[in-house]
């Protein structure tokens, strides 16, 4: 199996002035952000630039800085064992929309499958249940170069600021980079990753279409495409839960 880390490129990469001055002001960023909040997290999806986002903020951090995961119900196996290796790992389960035919956690109760490392927030989604036990600050790994909304969103708001409408100091430590800026990172740092993507580029998937999230969203994240063709069993097993997603492509 090939592995996105061997790619001779970001060796290269990693001597750059320019990549390291990139480094250097997220690691300032991140260090501003902890000095605004009393009790902060980080939110993982599992993908490249949360993993980023956390590294980031361990190396600076003096204290621990929460790992969470807001789980979709539907992983990749890859995923799960990523997931196994996060100290002190935070895993939230909510009722959350992702597209027509297809809500994760749309159980009345806690479902027997619940992972048993997971709380049960039911329809409180997670960002809302972690303010309303006192966390203040939150580091989520977007980028702009991602899409549109991000990149309108990033520009409006800024790579730090408050929220207004929860006191939440709100923080984007990789806000400017690029993909294969994140690649270069973890394979300069050897930062753990999803071997999820060692799966996506041994089947020749377009870098900046390696993406992990939610195995079917109304966005292009190409997760049903992805899913269908690298984790069949795992997509016939979604789609005989959420019938609908058989028809998409």
């Amino acid at each position: 199996m090939r592995r996105v880390i061997d790619r001779p490129e970001w060796r290269l990469r990693a001597r750059l002035p320019a990549y390291r001055r990139l480094v250097a002001r997220s690691l300032a960023r991140c260090e501003s952000w902890l000095s605004f909040c009393d009790q902060p997290y980080v939110a993982l999806s599992g993908g490249k630039d949360s993993t980023v986002c956390l590294a980031l903020i361990q190396h600076v951090a003096e204290r621990l800085v929460q790992p969470v995961y807001f789980d979709d119900e539907w992983e990749y196996p890859e995923t799960t064992a990523y997931l196994a290796g996060i100290a002190g790992l935070l895993r939230l389960a909510n009722t959350a929309w992702h597209a027509p035919g297809f809500t994760a956690w749309d159980y009345p109760e806690p479902p027997a499958h619940l992972p048993p490392d997971a709380i049960w927030t039911g329809t409180v989604n997670g960002p809302d249940w972690l303010v309303s036990r006192g966390y203040d600050g939150a580091a989520i790994g977007l980028r702009m170069d991602e899409n549109t909304r991000r990149r309108v969103h990033i520009r409006s708001r800024g790579r730090l600021f408050e929220r207004k409408d929860n006191g939440i100091w709100q923080c984007y430590p990789v806000a400017e980079w690029h993909t294969a800026d994140i690649w270069t990172f973890i394979a300069d740092t050897g930062a753990p990753y999803n071997a999820a993507y060692d799966v996506m580029e041994t089947a020749g998937i377009d870098l900046d279409r390696q993406r992990i999230g939610p195995l079917w969203t109304d966005q292009a994240y190409c997760g049903a495409e992805l899913s269908r063709q690298l984790w069949p069993e795992l997509w016939r097993r979604f789609v005989e839960r959420h019938p609908g997603a058989g028809a998409v492509g």
